[in-house]
């Protein structure tokens, strides 16, 4: 199942927006919104829907996989 991904971005915080993009989808997994399996959007389609570079969305899940918290699988997506 695909989850439609709504983010509170401010880009004016002192306060990076790839960990506002990590913060907003741990605590969705930690509330329940998001649940193992589940795949989120792509990083071309978060870019798009929330007007954020495509490098910055891409560091967020990269760190997030190195956490163990996202798992990206090549021609499949990224799932929770």
């Amino acid at each position: 199942m695909e989850t439609n991904m709504h983010l509170r971005i401010d880009k004016s915080a002192n306060y990076p927006v790839y960990r506002q993009i990590m913060d907003q989808i741990t605590e969705r997994i930690h509330n329940g919104e998001l649940k193992v399996g589940d795949r989120i959007p792509t990083e071309r389609e978060l870019s798009i829907s929330t007007n954020i570079s495509r490098g910055t969305i891409k560091r967020a899940y990269d760190e997030l996989s190195d956490e163990g918290i996202l798992e990206r699988i090549q021609g499949s997506g990224t799932y929770v």
